[in-house]
């Protein structure tokens, strides 16, 4: 199978996709473009492409980490590792048990049983 060759285009996507990612999302693009059957399928200078724009990307995010650090803001230091959306100190009002700083407190099965029961 020949390598998928990337446009002007698709690398501008790229390069501007980047920019918004989180250290989370940064190590799981790393690691799935680094897995041997995608390596395959990327052609080589879009694969030093990709992997220099990444690497800029984790510079930004070890920056902002130090930054926050220094300024003992850990909640921003977790919302540069994790993202705003998943971040714990992130509060919900989706009413999903789940959610951290719900009062509810998390859904265990036999809870989700007996109000699945509750409804019937």
């Amino acid at each position: 199978m020949k390598p998928a060759k990337m446009t002007e285009e698709d690398r501008a996507y790229f390069k501007e996709g980047v920019k918004s990612l989180c250290g989370t999302e940064l190590l799981e693009i790393k690691g799935f473009i680094n897995d041997k059957e995608i390596k395959k399928r990327i052609a080589p200078e879009d694969f030093t492409f990709m992997t220099k724009e990444l690497g800029r990307q984790a510079g930004a995010i070890w920056a902002r980490l130090l930054r926050a650090l220094k300024k003992k803001d850990y909640k921003e230091a977790e919302e540069v590792l994790r993202g705003k959306r998943n971040a714990s100190y992130h509060k919900s009002g989706s009413g999903d048990g789940n959610q951290p700083g719900n009062s509810k407190g998390p859904v265990t099965a036999e809870a989700a049983a007996g109000e699945q029961q509750q409804r019937f």
